[in-house]
């Protein structure tokens, strides 16, 4: 009977443990989500995270406003927003490669593991206002990506549905280079110069052969058939 018991026990314990796995995170996600909500199962088609205000090339140190809506138009609210339903409708990660992220107020948001997240605030909508301060480098190509989760209100993660959204920003200067050559000129410019070597080559061996006799006359004399 005792030996029943602390099995139980020990069940409840591993379960108790397991459970911050299986449920929502109303207050944001660390390192776990940078491949995505994956405690809400895989990415769904019915989610879309839509991103607006970010420029397709960046200046250095420029502070740039964006929103970040998550769209879900067949997601069931728990309990139809009854007693039960807890309230919560949303959240986000967000990773970028350069410059800084915060949210606008900035209690919205948190650092957690390199990313930025919600915070309870934040958890009760889907749709919120970002800055993002580009770096102070002009030639980077920079990567973000969003995550967002649409939330149903219930205790568990069940009927959830999240997505993603990918970015790439570049700096104005980024992969910029110096205009080049056609192949054609390169091909005609390397003819030339081999050509020239060879002439300057024959004609040091002509000059050296009788250098008190030399004179351009005779040379082209010499190259003639």
């Amino acid at each position: 009977m005792r030996t029943r018991a602390i099995a139980l026990l020990g069940v409840v314990l591993v379960a108790l443990m397991a459970a911050p796995q299986f449920t929502a995170a109303p207050g944001g996600i660390g390192s776990a989500g940078d491949q995505g909500c994956s405690c809400h199962g895989g990415a769904s088609a019915d989610t879309s995270v839509v991103v607006v205000g970010l420029p397709d090339t960046y200046n250095a140190s420029e502070t740039y406003t964006f929103t970040v809506t998550v769209v879900n138009d067949v997601m069931e609210i728990y309990d139809d927003g009854g007693d039960d339903w807890n309230g919560r409708a949303g959240g986000f990660r967000i990773l970028v490669s350069h410059g800084s992220v915060t949210a606008v107020p900035e209690t919205l948001s948190q650092t957690m593991d390199g990313g930025l997240t919600h915070t309870d605030e934040a958890n009760t909508v889907r749709s919120w206002t970002f800055e993002w301060t580009a770096p102070a480098a002009d030639d980077l190509n920079v990567e973000m990506t969003v995550y967002g989760n649409a939330v149903n209100g219930g205790a568990g993660s069940g009927g959830d549905m999240w997505n993603q959204a990918n970015l790439a920003i570049s700096g104005i200067n980024a992969g910029v280079t110096a205009p080049s050559a056609s192949a054609l000129i390169i091909f005609l410019t390397s003819i030339g110069l081999a050509a020239g070597l060879i002439f300057v080559g024959v004609l040091w061996v002509f000059y050296r052969n009788s250098p008190d006799t030399f004179t351009m006359e005779r040379f082209w004399g010499f190259l003639k058939p």
